[in-house]
């Protein structure tokens, strides 16, 4: 008559519809902060340059893509990536250069 554990539903914690629920089914959206020191970035969104340029410590960029990004880091240690909305383990050392494409190789990354 009483159960003395309730069910626990499933329930996602991690998302987010009203920011970032549509933009997972569009495409990708890529946020790189410099977290543990500079970086020189390059993200190429949907066949276009987003950026190539250098994140200085505490600096953040976001870029999206309709279909894929090209993305390389000079120095992979030194950033956080967030890819719509779920942050990413470390993709490498700092110093390291990493180079992805998104969203084919986000399995790989997590």
């Amino acid at each position: 008559c009483g159960s003395a554990s309730a069910t626990p539903s499933p329930t996602p914690t991690r998302t987010h519809p009203a920011r970032g629920g549509t933009l997972a089914e569009a495409g990708t959206r890529l946020t790189i902060t410099a977290t543990k020191g500079p970086c020189w970035i390059l993200v190429v969104a949907d066949g276009k340059t987003a950026a190539s340029e250098t994140l200085q410590l505490g600096q953040s960029r976001t870029f999206t893509a309709r279909d894929k990004m090209f993305v390389q880091l000079g120095s992979a240690g030194a950033v956080t990536l967030t890819v719509n909305g779920r942050k990413l383990p470390p993709v490498g050392p700092i110093g390291a250069v990493v180079k992805f494409t998104l969203p084919d190789d986000l399995k790989s990354l997590l």
